[in-house]
């Protein structure tokens, strides 16, 4: 059965022994605590790490504004929520790109917000080249959370709940804590589950593999 963000919120009304709704939109203190706390729940949780469901690439284009102590101003992806890192892109070979890579290993950027008071936008701020934004999107389709973040969101949204909803604030601190050891162990196989092995070149020694600190393929 797809997750949906009433389903999500039932999760989290169970928990903290509470009514369920059969929509968002209906007149009941459930559904519109629900409604309060849903996107501070989600924004929260989508910070707490580089989710594979979210992390997204972004070749970013120039803007028309400028800034004095930065070469180039580049306009943000629309869901863009936060950003992991800039490094150049468009280059045509592997030793090409790998040369140009080192020398950005630790490129600097910035989110800004630039522009007048009429018109502000929020900007990345670098000094590479072709730039390549690697972020978090802000994903609001629930479908595509794995379970692991499903049950985040229900134990991030029963601590919310717990004290308007119950008027117990030991509830509240129970989810907190049950939410803290959910979050380390999510983080821990989002971790594993972007790891992966180099595949040995045809002709490319097992020497030069562990030079390169990479495992045999």
């Amino acid at each position: 059965m797809a997750v949906s963000m009433v389903g999500i919120c039932n999760m989290a009304l169970r928990l903290v022994k509470s009514q369920s709704i059969n929509s968002l939109d209906e007149a009941s203190d459930q559904a519109r605590k629900c409604n309060e706390f849903y996107d501070m729940a989600l924004d929260f949780l989508l910070r707490e790490a580089v989710w594979h469901f979210a992390k997204s690439f972004f070749q970013l284009g120039d803007s028309v504004l400028t800034h004095p102590h930065w070469r180039y101003v580049y306009k943000l992806p629309a869901d863009f929520l936060y950003a992991v890192r800039v490094f150049p892109c468009g280059l045509d070979g592997e030793e090409d790109y790998l040369a140009e890579r080192r020398s950005f290993v630790d490129a600097r950027f910035e989110i800004a917000r630039l522009g007048g008071s009429a018109d502000v936008s929020s900007v990345c701020l670098t000094d590479v080249p072709r730039a390549m934004l690697e972020y978090v999107a802000r994903v609001t389709d629930p479908t595509v959370f794995d379970a692991h973040f499903v049950e985040l969101m229900s134990l991030k949204l029963a601590a919310l709940l717990a004290v308007p909803l119950t008027g117990e604030p030991q509830m509240a601190q129970f989810y907190e804590g049950r939410l803290a050891a959910a979050l380390q162990h999510a983080r821990v196989l989002n971790a594993n589950e972007g790891r992966h092995r180099r595949v040995k070149r045809p002709g490319e020694s097992s020497f030069v593999l562990a030079r390169r600190g990479l495992r045999r393929g």
